[in-house]
């Protein structure tokens, strides 16, 4: 009796342990912004292993609308490519050495964080959105409208005070977002913390704007983060932005694939 108590606190324990270090990770990752030491280029590809980790198993739970969306096969196809992506970031960790005896010195070698792969995955979403389009222009022809004009968060739009969360599987790309964003990059993505959350921030010529990590699939992160400044960038959402004071627009939801747009639109 007492070994089977044992060995299903031993389950339980190791069950905990991607939870702890996740934690870990976490609660470290904000002091490591805009340092580039072996420890701290580990801590970032940690997080992104646990953010597509977690992605994983939100597509495994949404499996069934995910496959209406997107049909077994190319469902399948996308759980093959998170599958390479984590072991793809695995292997881009420092190597056990440099982790225990070199953390705190800067860390020169290359890491790729998976662009190929994020490349592959937004072709395959993109493909499956002309394919229905494709199927809804046949089955029930549209009237033409016009393209809706981009939102300028500094003319007057209005703002949320509060907004609510949907944890439920949504996929990145929905036709019925109705709120259109466009915003040209001034400076390099970044992360920040705040209340405990984890937030991806892009700096644009109509201010700081911050999106909720849990609410942004890894190749929509990954996409914000290659933005280069000068360059601009569509999405679209369900929801209007909330506002902290001081802080600037703060996206809690859901947004569609963002895409790279002439910056004549703005």
């Amino acid at each position: 009796m007492k070994k089977l108590f044992l060995y299903s606190s031993l389950l339980l324990l190791l069950s905990g342990c991607d939870e702890i270090r996740e934690f870990k990770v976490n609660y470290q990752a904000p002091d490591c912004i805009g340092i580039y030491s072996v420890h701290c280029t580990d801590i970032r590809i940690q997080q992104a292993i646990f953010k597509n980790k977690k992605f994983r198993q939100e597509f495994i739970d949404g499996q069934q609308s995910a496959t209406q969306e997107f049909g077994h096969d190319r469902y399948q196809q996308l759980l093959g490519l998170l599958d390479q992506k984590i072991k793809h970031l695995e292997d881009q960790r420092p190597n056990l050495f440099f982790r225990l005896f070199k953390g705190d010195e800067t860390y020169y070698a290359d890491v790729d964080y998976g662009d190929a792969i994020d490349a592959e995955v937004i072709r395959l979403v993109h493909e499956n959105e002309r394919r229905i389009q494709a199927n809804q222009s046949v089955s029930q022809p549209v009237a033409e409208t016009p393209a809706p004009e981009a939102v300028n968060l500094t003319e007057g739009d209005p703002i949320k005070t509060a907004s609510v969360q949907n944890d439920e599987f949504v996929p990145a790309s929905h036709p019925s977002y109705k709120y259109p964003y466009t915003f040209q990059i001034i400076a390099p993505t970044s992360e920040e913390e705040m209340d405990q959350s984890i937030y991806t921030v892009i700096h644009t010529t109509k201010g700081t704007i911050h999106f909720s990590a849990a609410h942004l699939s890894a190749w929509q992160d990954g996409i914000f983060k290659d933005m280069k400044v000068g360059d601009c960038i569509y999405f679209t959402t369900n929801d209007l932005p909330t506002e902290k004071v001081g802080t600037g627009p703060f996206f809690e939801s859901y947004i569609s694939e963002p895409e790279h747009v002439s910056c004549d639109s703005i």
